[in-house]
């Protein structure tokens, strides 16, 4: 496969009189393929005419193989970046640090293609939500102090306006000698995540409110025989004159509180339900 583009090469270096350089596989004795280098330059007599050629053959296999190892190796990491759902992005070492790599997917979580943040070392910073932006720069100025990882959440504002909360973890990169090389770090959009942790919070206080307000005891009681109370509403010191934290605090106190003409048949029908999992509705004396 390599014989004709060689010897072409070799043809015109010799017609023209000028430098000769090839690369081509030679087959070894053993059956084995190499890959050579040639080199080959004129040395000219006093008139100027070509005397012989010099020629230089070096064996550069393990080079070849080395750098096809080196080229898989770094198709195999982009294809597997590019693939997953983060933005996976390479920054200087610096204050206002300037892209080297951001994956494709930053198009699809923050709305810019990864040729705006390489050309534009400010668009992360200007992108950024006003109100986080003096926590994350502070954030990412101690992370270059220290060398420790830096790690933040903040908000990004898409060029339409939309909001995405995104979770960065960056760490630093040495070289053997323990040299800064770049931040190598990890970008995952986890708005969905702040947005059910908020959903959460707003119904727990909307429960919260309404537990409060309602003229009766709510509380929660573990299925076991301890009988202990998991939470218990602010009204029970209103109706039964204990305080909530007293009621907490105390594992038996719904049992000790029971009227003794109660106590057994009460006792018994609450064992009963734990048994089935089934609702219960009781009157008794407390």
């Amino acid at each position: 496969d390599d014989a004709k583009a060689a010897s072409d090469r070799w043809n015109d270096a010799v017609a023209s009189g000028r430098r000769f350089t090839a690369e081509y596989r030679f087959l070894h004795r053993n059956g084995e393929w190499r890959v050579f280098r040639d080199t080959s330059w004129p040395v000219l007599e006093a008139n100027g005419t070509i005397r012989h050629r010099q020629i230089f053959t070096e064996d550069i296999t393990s080079k070849r193989f080395a750098e096809e190892q080196a080229h898989r190796s770094e198709a195999r990491y982009r294809a597997l970046v590019e693939h997953l759902p983060v933005i996976v992005y390479v920054d200087t070492d610096e204050q206002t640090p300037r892209s080297l790599y951001v994956s494709p997917n930053s198009r699809e979580v923050l709305g810019y293609e990864p040729r705006e943040f390489l050309a534009d070392p400010a668009l992360w910073f200007e992108s950024m939500h006003p109100d986080d932006l003096p926590r994350v720069r502070a954030a990412w100025a101690e992370a270059l102090a220290t060398r420790e990882p830096f790690h933040a959440e903040y908000r990004q504002v898409k060029p339409d306006g939309t909001v995405v909360w995104v979770r960065d973890d960056s760490m630093l990169v040495r070289d053997d000698e323990g040299e800064p090389l770049f931040w190598q770090g990890v970008l995952l959009d986890v708005t969905a995540e702040r947005e059910a942790a908020l959903e959460l919070r707003q119904s727990e206080t909307r429960y919260r409110t309404l537990v409060d307000q309602v003229p009766a005891i709510m509380y929660e009681m573990g299925p076991d025989d301890e009988r202990r109370t998991l939470f218990v509403s602010p009204h029970v010191e209103e109706i039964l004159g204990y305080p909530r934290q007293e009621w907490l605090d105390q594992p038996d106190i719904w049992v000790e509180l029971l009227h003794t003409d109660d106590r057994e048949q009460e006792l018994a029908a609450h064992d009963r339900h734990n048994e089935t999992g089934e609702p219960w509705q009781r009157e008794y004396r407390l």
